[in-house]
């Protein structure tokens, strides 16, 4: 049966969540390809990068089913947000520890690893967001194709937002700080995501 019609807060959260983490993801999507081809000058490590992000995305979805079976879908996005933007400050660390005190951590393989880490928390939180939008709205047709499209409005404006303001600070302060976006975008998104009330 369709819930009750949703509070106007709840709504304006996830599409807030959305647009906020699209921002971040941005980044995230512009410099590590960057800095494959720009800091370690291989094209071919820019190749890993793509297929180790898709690869990890499959699991992390695989991984998201289960644990929403046991989770709610709300706590599930807030926590996997927040943790993406941990392993994303894990990376850029990397960078600043190696600039600072000349220790070579920031290896191709350790991004990799990182980015892997952070594509299986993206896969289980994209499974996630999925199954909020029939949980706020109902699952009748009409409400569902209209919030979706709603959603959809957002999340291209905050891309095209994201990917300027990404570009900006490519140009200004390099394609590693750029980085510095994705951490406050997915906290941002993962605190308007705690707020949701979804009934169990």
């Amino acid at each position: 049966p369709a819930p009750a019609a949703p509070a106007r807060n709840d709504t304006r959260w996830y599409i807030g969540g959305t647009a906020l983490f699209k921002v971040g993801m941005e980044s995230l999507g512009l410099a590590v390809p960057l800095i494959a081809l720009v800091v370690f000058g291989q094209a071919t490590w820019a190749a890993m990068m793509a297929m180790g992000w898709g690869v990890s995305q499959i699991i992390g979805s695989s991984v998201g089913g289960g644990l929403l079976d046991r989770r709610p879908p709300a706590k599930v996005l807030a926590w996997t947000m927040g943790l993406q933007a941990l392993s994303v400050t894990a990376l850029l660390g990397l960078f600043v520890a190696q600039s600072a005190f000349g220790i070579p951590l920031a290896q191709p393989i350790a991004v990799l690893a990182l980015h892997m880490v952070t594509g299986i928390l993206a896969g289980v939180a994209d499974t996630a967001r999925q199954v909020i939008p029939p949980a706020l709205v109902g699952d009748e047709g009409q409400a569902l194709k209209v919030f979706n499209s709603k959603v959809h409005v957002a999340y291209e404006f905050a891309g095209v937002a994201g990917a300027l303001l990404a570009g900006l600070l490519i140009k200004t302060v390099g394609v590693v700080f750029v980085l510095a976006l994705h951490p406050p975008a997915y906290l941002l998104a993962a605190w308007a995501f705690s707020r949701l009330k979804l009934a169990p």
